[in-house]
Protein backbone atom coordinates (compact mmCIF):
# COMPACT_ATOMS: atom_id res chain seq x y z
CA UNK A 1 0.00 0.00 0.00
CA UNK A 2 1.17 3.16 -1.28
CA UNK A 3 -0.34 5.97 0.73
CA UNK A 4 1.59 8.70 -0.31
CA UNK A 5 -1.32 10.65 -2.49
CA UNK A 6 -3.65 9.84 0.69
CA UNK A 7 -1.12 11.81 3.05
CA UNK A 8 -0.95 15.07 1.10
CA UNK A 9 -4.02 15.97 1.34
CA UNK A 10 -4.46 16.71 5.20
CA UNK A 11 -0.46 17.94 5.31
CA UNK A 12 -1.25 20.23 2.30
CA UNK A 13 -4.05 21.68 4.25
CA UNK A 14 -2.11 22.37 7.45
CA UNK A 15 0.43 24.19 4.88
CA UNK A 16 -2.12 25.93 3.21
CA UNK A 17 -3.56 26.70 6.71
CA UNK A 18 -0.25 28.51 7.96
CA UNK A 19 0.08 30.19 4.61
CA UNK A 20 -3.12 31.93 5.05
CA UNK A 21 -3.14 32.67 8.94
CA UNK A 22 0.56 34.28 8.34
CA UNK A 23 -0.89 36.03 4.87
CA UNK A 24 -3.60 37.72 7.46
CA UNK A 25 -1.20 39.09 10.42
CA UNK A 26 1.62 39.83 7.61
CA UNK A 27 -0.57 40.57 4.34
CA UNK A 28 0.11 38.73 1.28
CA UNK A 29 2.55 41.10 -0.18
CA UNK A 30 5.08 41.11 2.63
CA UNK A 31 4.61 37.52 3.09
CA UNK A 32 5.43 36.73 -0.22
CA UNK A 33 8.60 38.90 -0.30
CA UNK A 34 9.75 37.35 2.65
CA UNK A 35 8.72 33.69 1.11
CA UNK A 36 10.92 35.31 -2.02
CA UNK A 37 8.02 34.40 -4.31
CA UNK A 38 5.51 36.50 -6.36
CA UNK A 39 2.09 36.96 -5.44
CA UNK A 40 0.98 34.53 -8.61
CA UNK A 41 2.48 31.58 -6.83
CA UNK A 42 1.81 32.66 -3.36
CA UNK A 43 -1.95 32.57 -4.39
CA UNK A 44 -1.42 29.15 -6.24
CA UNK A 45 -0.63 28.02 -2.82
CA UNK A 46 -3.56 29.87 -1.18
CA UNK A 47 -6.03 28.34 -3.86
CA UNK A 48 -4.60 24.94 -3.51
CA UNK A 49 -3.93 24.79 -7.10
CA UNK A 50 -0.06 24.22 -6.19
CA UNK A 51 1.50 21.56 -3.44
CA UNK A 52 3.19 23.58 -1.09
CA UNK A 53 7.21 22.52 -0.55
CA UNK A 54 7.82 21.29 3.11
CA UNK A 55 10.54 24.33 3.14
CA UNK A 56 8.30 26.87 2.56
CA UNK A 57 5.99 25.62 5.09
CA UNK A 58 8.82 25.52 7.70
CA UNK A 59 9.84 28.95 6.62
CA UNK A 60 6.07 30.34 7.63
CA UNK A 61 6.13 28.59 10.46
CA UNK A 62 9.33 30.39 11.87
CA UNK A 63 8.04 33.61 9.82
CA UNK A 64 4.85 32.78 12.53
CA UNK A 65 6.92 32.30 15.56
CA UNK A 66 8.44 35.71 15.17
CA UNK A 67 5.56 37.95 14.13
CA UNK A 68 3.15 36.50 16.99
CA UNK A 69 4.39 37.20 20.55
CA UNK A 70 4.11 34.19 23.53
CA UNK A 71 1.35 32.93 24.73
CA UNK A 72 0.04 35.04 27.80
CA UNK A 73 3.17 38.05 27.00
CA UNK A 74 1.72 41.68 26.95
CA UNK A 75 0.34 43.58 23.88
CA UNK A 76 2.93 45.35 22.10
CA UNK A 77 6.03 42.80 23.50
CA UNK A 78 8.22 43.47 26.25
CA UNK A 79 10.10 46.13 25.26
CA UNK A 80 10.29 49.20 28.05
CA UNK A 81 9.63 52.70 27.76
Amino acid sequence: MCGGEEALVPVQGVYRNAIAHAAKLAGEEQLARRLRVSRMVLDSWLSGSTLIPSNIFLAVADYLAEIRPPEGSPPGGSKSG
